[in-house]
């Protein structure tokens, strides 16, 4: 790429002042430059716009920037396009951000100093030289870590993790019916990589005879959420499946989550319960951390760092949404099996508070005459630091239930808890 003459740059952040500082510096320069206040945004202006050089947010809302980037690195036409992202949470993230394509990545600080990083970065790579030499972030004199963003980035990871490894499919779209974020059991089932799923109409991934009703349910509002499925049969790529619609409303953005239960061995096993215990599907694996006190933490620092932080305060929602809308009965334990957080399920349950849990030991859950056993899986896990899972027959009085316990491991491997789960054989 030497001498090649920069003309086209699109600048991708959901802040006006930063989209206005950088588009200045570029336009003085004597770059086009066109905007982008969000990823979803900039996948659309990219149809009629063919970019020499995109910078980009990675915090945004309607596609992050990380996803934007890897769909940018996925379609041919840009493996010659420069892809620098500029950070806000630098400090706070420790990421590769080579993994998904970018080739320079600069701290968001003082305008001038950022501005001149952007700058030296075109002109080196028009000049067909490296900037920087190294995997180094530019712009990092003078940033420090804020405990406020950390703590919620590390909240937004266990929230991600727990995603990539939910059995079901989870959707993020648009009022409009735009994707804008699925985990992997969704590419899984409609047989197509998150680059593909990305801005595309999700009812149009399913059959034709289905489109027409799907839109119905997505797109009239939602007050509460909804069940497609159970009674009438939704097929995707030869699985059975049973869809929850659930509106997300927050202050400035509205969104439509939906997740997607592949039921066709349910269905299946209907026929086979009094002979044989349903396979438990893949447990939800969680890497969580203590979050009680970032409501409080939120109130003091939200003025500081609003910019950075409100996306992460909606994902914290979101997986608060995700945890109670699960039918299993699900409790949170400290590493001394001590309960700290149960879903709506669970308290349902046992016709009680999820606040009446707090503190007790998890045996308390084992309400039916059920003899104590080595085998109850979290005697198991807390002994073998391992997944455990056991059919208990009287878990509750008159019921039987298949439970797992899952130790939940730091950075370091030291377990700080695990997350216990229970379904009714029916």
């Amino acid at each position: 790429m030497a001498d090649k003459k920069m003309r086209n740059i699109l600048v991708v952040d959901n802040s006006p002042v930063i989209l206005k500082l950088v588009s200045h510096a570029l336009e003085r320069e004597g770059h086009k430059v066109a905007t982008a206040e969000n990823g979803l945004e900039a996948l659309k202006i990219l149809e009629s716009f063919k970019p020499d050089a995109i910078v980009t947010d990675l915090i945004m809302p309607k596609i992050s920037g990380d996803i934007f980037c890897q769909i940018i690195r996925s379609r041919k036409e840009y493996n010659d396009v420069l892809l620098v992202v500029l950070s806000a949470v630098a400090a706070e993230w420790g990421f590769n951000y080579k993994a998904f394509g970018v080739d320079v990545c600069i701290a968001k600080g003082p305008a001038q100093k950022m501005c001149q990083h952007v700058l030296h970065a075109l002109k080196h790579y028009q000049a067909g030289t490296d900037h920087q030499g190294n995997d180094a972030i530019l712009g990092m004199d003078g940033v420090y870590k804020r405990e406020i963003t950390t703590e919620l980035l590390s909240a937004k990871r266990h929230f991600e993790i727990t995603l990539e490894h939910m059995t079901d499919g989870f959707v993020e779209m648009t009022t409009a019916a735009q994707i804008i974020y699925t985990n992997k059991q969704a590419e899984h089932f409609f047989n197509r990589s998150r680059e593909e799923l990305v801005s595309s109409i999700f009812y149009n991934l399913f059959p034709k005879k289905l489109q027409l009703r799907l839109a119905r349910y997505v797109k009239k509002p939602l007050n509460s959420p909804i069940d497609i499925g159970e009674d009438e049969i939704i097929m995707v790529n030869g699985f059975r499946v049973l869809m929850k619609i659930i509106p997300v409303r927050e202050a400035e953005q509205e969104s439509i989550i939906v997740l997607i239960s592949d039921i066709s061995r349910r269905k299946e096993l209907e026929q086979l319960i009094t002979d044989h215990l349903r396979n438990l599907e893949e447990t939800i694996s969680l890497r969580t951390r203590e979050y009680l006190n970032i409501n409080k933490i939120l109130n003091d620092e939200i003025k500081k760092h609003a910019a950075s932080n409100e996306e992460l305060v909606r994902v914290i929602h979101q997986f608060e949404a995700v945890l109670d809308s699960s039918q299993d009965l699900i409790a949170v334990l400290d590493c001394h099996m001590k309960i700290i957080r149960v879903n709506v399920a669970l308290a349902e349950a046992y016709h009680s508070s999820p606040s009446s849990f707090i503190g007790k030991h998890c045996d308390t859950l084992i309400q039916g005459n059920a003899a104590h056993s080595e085998e109850w899986p979290h005697t198991v896990a807390a002994q073998e630091n391992r997944l455990a899972s056991h059919l208990i027959e009287h878990y509750l009085p008159g019921k039987a239930m298949y439970v797992s316990c899952v130790p939940i491991q730091d950075d370091g491997g030291t377990c700080v808890g695990y997350v216990q789960i229970a379904r009714e054989i029916r």
